[in-house]
């Protein structure tokens, strides 16, 4: 079975929820902090390409707030890959990843039914 792979951040509470859930299902999987260790422009590129809608990726509301987007612009892939490339806390979290698909596990129970 392919690796279960979490980009985590330590900060937020649904992503530590996640690693609760896998915990306590005995599931195993690897942790990337991607503050501390970045997605590459390449990297990033392929977890848009396995997720159903790639423009869930950015925190929309973050951007904003703090100068990177204005209100009311329409998020591209082309967009996202440029805004995550340069400010990774923007990241939607949990992400995780296994056998070429993604899921954004926001709430962090839907990694029930989509593992």
């Amino acid at each position: 079975m392919d690796k279960l792979i979490v980009l985590h951040n330590t900060m937020c509470t649904k992503s530590r929820g996640l690693i609760s859930i896998l915990e306590e299902k005995g599931i195993p999987y690897e942790v990337r902090f991607y503050l501390k260790d970045p997605l590459t422009k390449k990297d990033l590129t392929t977890l848009m390409q396995q997720l159903d809608n790639p423009t869930e990726l950015v925190r929309v509301k973050d951007a904003i707030k703090k100068g990177y987007l204005e209100e009311g612009t329409k998020l591209t892939p082309k967009l996202c890959l440029s805004l995550l490339t340069e400010h990774p806390e923007l990241m939607e979290r949990p992400v995780v990843m296994r056998g070429g698909k993604a899921l954004i596990a926001r709430p962090p129970e839907l990694i029930e039914n989509w593992l």
